[in-house]
Order: structure tokens, then sequence, then C-alpha cells
């Protein structure tokens, strides 16, 4: 059984995102894909309790 909880990507560069973006569509991964451009605004997600 896989895991449909989010991923969590922490990355400010755009071409990176959308890099990471296509190998996990390549590997058919479902899950949502967070992207937070600092540690501060990952820590605010996680920080979230709707997330």
């Amino acid at each position: 059984m896989r895991s449909r909880k989010p991923i969590l990507l922490i990355e400010d560069d755009y071409v990176d995102v959308l890099t990471v973006k296509r190998a996990l569509k390549e590997i058919n991964v479902q899950n949502e894909l967070v992207v937070a451009e600092n540690g501060e605004k990952a820590l605010e997600y996680l920080d979230d309790p709707e997330n």
C-alpha cells in the first residue's frame, strides 16, 4: 500500500522544481508535491494544523 501523504520539496530554483516534478511523474508518484521556497516557509507549512 502506497502512502498518499504530500511530499514537501524545499527549493527556490524553478528549474529544479520542474525537474523534480518531471522525475516524480516519470515514476508515477501520485502524491501531492508541496513546494516551499525556503526553510522558513517549509516550517510554516509543517506548523499549519490543516496540513
